[in-house]
Order: C-alpha cells, then structure tokens, then sequence
C-alpha cells in the first residue's frame, strides 16, 4: 500500500534516471551489481555501528533497486537480470538482520526470527516463480 503512494512520486524521477542512463549504455546489470555494493556497504556500516551512515546506503540501495528496474523495462528485461535482481535483493535483506546482531548481539533473538522470516518469503517467492 504504501509502496504504490512513493511509486507516484518515485516512478516519474526514475524514468528520467533510466533514460539518461540509457544515453549512455549503462545496462540493468551494472546498476543491479552497483546497488549490491551499496547493500553491502550497508550492513559493513551497520555492523560498526555507524546507524545513520547504513541507513544512508540502505535507501541508495533501494533506489538502485528501483532504477535497475525500470531501466530493464525501457530496454528489454532478460531472464538473466532478473535472477541477478533477486538474488541481489535476497542476500541484503538477509545481510541487514545479520548486521543488526552484529551491532547489539541482545538483538540476536529477535533479528534470528526475522531472518527466519525473510528465508520463508525467498523461498516461497521463488517456488511460485518457478510453479508458474
């Protein structure tokens, strides 16, 4: 729900993103792979406890995600970016509980069950992908 509110404001600015990017031959892959580093750069900063800088790279990371998107979509998705794209996503979301027990270890319990939960949702997202 909330995320067709921000896609009112957010599709407009990624389409003009897409279309330079496009001018100058960046492909979905790469911003796929560059939003993965930032991801990663996410849970490093998380993990030492630097919050506000991780969160920083966490909404780039985000709006990486998007852009890859919607530049696969002006040009042609492939099969290939899309697995790139989700595998992409899978790791970070399981990065970030991670990162939070290696910032408190008090919140190992509660970031363990949420990890849990994030491998049920990968798993069964990918089993409906493959069923249809």
């Amino acid at each position: 729900m909330l995320d067709q509110k921000l896609n009112i404001f957010f599709k407009p600015v990624l389409i003009k993103i897409a279309t330079i990017l496009l001018k100058y031959e960046i492909s979905p892959n790469q911003i796929t792979l560059f939003g993965f580093i930032l991801g990663i750069f996410c849970f490093i900063f998380l993990s030492l406890e630097m919050i506000y800088i991780a969160l920083i790279f966490f909404i780039l990371n985000r709006l990486f995600d998007g852009l890859d998107g919607t530049l696969a979509r002006l040009k042609k998705p492939t099969d290939l970016g899309g697995f790139y794209d989700i595998i992409s996503d899978f790791l970070i979301y399981a990065l970030l509980p991670f990162g939070f027990i290696l910032f408190d270890n008090n919140n190992f319990l509660s970031m363990s069950l949420l990890l849990t939960s994030f491998i049920g949702t990968c798993a069964t997202f990918l089993t409906t992908a493959w069923i249809f």
